[in-house]
């Protein structure tokens, strides 16, 4: 994990949780999941519904126009119980030589307690699929 997500991810659960909830937040190990698949639709119709996916602008951290042919989307989501554990979300948009598929890496990284939940893990897995629901078939791929 990155220090800028550590910073996000201990920011958004002092906004829950008050200064020492932040505080004790850069401490904890984090859980990362990754989804890799390929949607049969295009890399635009993808990428409009993945920044759909990931609420109003203002809950968008950024939005990376495309670089060599990817676009890179992230936001922060809601997981766990009740959804009280927030989870950087990137996604990695990358359109193949078919133009009707795309290629699309979901990584979510979440701060994990003494209660394991996989935050991170079912954070990616549930975006991927919602991801591939909204946009039409897909193929799950091995990392």
């Amino acid at each position: 994990m990155s220090d800028e997500t550590g910073s996000i991810l201990a920011r958004e659960i002092k906004k829950a949780g008050g200064f020492l909830a932040g505080w004790v937040a850069r401490m904890l190990p984090d859980n990362t999941g990754e989804v890799s698949l390929v949607i049969h639709a295009s890399a635009e119709q993808v990428l409009a519904q993945a920044q759909a996916l990931l609420g109003e602008p203002a809950e968008s951290i950024a939005g990376v126009p495309p670089a060599e042919g990817c676009w890179t989307v992230f936001g922060i989501v809601g997981a766990g119980f009740a959804e009280m554990n927030p989870a950087v979300v990137t996604l990695e948009i990358r359109p193949t030589e078919d133009p009707a598929r795309t290629e699309v890496l979901v990584r979510a990284v979440a701060k994990e307690g003494l209660i394991k939940q996989n935050t991170g893990e079912t954070s990616a897995n549930r975006l991927a699929l919602d991801l591939a629901q909204a946009c039409g078939p897909y193929t799950l791929q091995d990392l």
